[in-house]
C-alpha cells in the first residue's frame, strides 16, 4: 500500500501504523519505561495529541469501535493464501517471477479473495510477481502446484515451464505424498491410543492435533498437484 497505493490509501496505512505503534508503546511502558519513552518521542503524533511524555499519556483501554472482527477474518484468508504461495515457491525453487492463481469455488470466497488480492501480493514477497484471483467459472493453466487454503479456496503456482520431465516430477510428488500419508497415519494412531486424552495435557493434545492437520493438508496438496501434473502430461501427449 505504501509503495503502490494512491494518496488516500497511503494516508490510511500511515494513520493505522501510528495508532498501533502509539498504543503498543503505551501498553509496554510500565514494563519498559525508558525504551518506550525514547521510542514514543520519535513516533509522529496524531492530530490533537500534544502530550509531552508517555508517562503522562493515558493507559490504553478497550474500544469496541476498533474491533474489526470480520475484517480480521478476511485478512486471515489473504494471509493463508500468501503463506501457500511462499511455501510453493520455496518448494519449487522459485525466487523471482512466480505466477500464482487463487481459485475460488464460490461467489463468496471469490469476493473475499478479490478484496485481499493486494495484501496477498504484498505478503507473498519478491518471489511472486503476479497474483490472479479466479472465480468459480474461471480457467487456470495446466501444470500448477497446488496448496489448499480451505474447502472453497486453493492457491496454484504455475510451474509448467520449469518441469522438463513430467513423469519424474509426478514421482517426486508421489514420494512426498506417501510420507505425508504415513505421518498422518502415525498421528491418528497416536491420538487413538487408549488413555491418550487422559494422560497428556491440553497443550500436548493441541500440538499433536496440529501435526495431524498439517500432515493431512500436505497430503491433500500433493494429491491435487499430482492431478494437475497429470493434466499437463495428457495435453503434451
Amino acid at each position: 500500500m505504501l509503495n503502490d497505493g494512491d494518496a488516500e490509501s497511503k494516508n490510511r496505512v500511515l494513520q493505522t501504523l501510528v495508532t498501533v505503534l502509539d498504543t503498543s508503546l503505551r501498553l509496554l511502558h510500565p514494563f519498559l519505561p525508558f525504551i518506550t519513552e525514547e521510542l514514543w518521542q520519535r513516533v509522529p503524533r496524531l492530530e490533537g495529541n500534544t502530550i509531552p511524555s508517555i508517562m503522562l499519556a493515558p493507559y490504553p483501554e478497550y474500544d469496541e469501535k476498533l474491533n474489526f472482527e470480520s475484517d480480521a477474518v478476511d485478512y486471515e484468508i489473504g494471509l493463508k493464501c500468501a503463506q501457500g504461495m511462499r511455501s510453493l515457491a520455496s518448494e519449487y525453487g522459485i525466487r523471482t517471477g512466480g505466477r500464482v492463481f487463487v481459485k475460488a469455488t464460490t461467489p463468496e470466497s471469490f469476493e473475499k479473495a478479490q478484496a485481499q488480492q493486494h495484501s496477498m501480493q504484498a505478503l507473498s514477497g519478491k518471489t511472486i510477481a503476479e497474483v490472479n484471483v479466479v472465480g468459480p467459472g474461471g480457467e487456470t493453466p495446466q501444470g500448477c502446484a497446488v496448496s489448499v487454503v480451505s474447502s472453497d479456496l486453493i492457491v496454484l503456482l504455475d510451474v509448467a515451464e520449469r518441469i522438463t520431465d513430467v513423469d519424474a516430477e509426478i514421482k517426486k510428488v508421489r514420494t512426498k505424498l506417501q510420507k505425508s500419508q504415513g505421518a498422518a497415519q502415525k498421528q491418528k494412531e497416536l491420538l487413538g491410543r487408549e488413555g491418550f486424552d487422559d494422560k497428556v495435557s491440553e497443550v500436548v493434545k493441541t500440538q499433536e492435533l496440529k501435526k495431524l492437520s498439517d500432515a493431512l493438508a500436505a497430503a491433500e496438496n500433493y494429491e491435487k498437484t499430482i492431478a494437475e501434473f497429470e493434466k499437463l502430461k495428457i495435453s503434451s501427449a
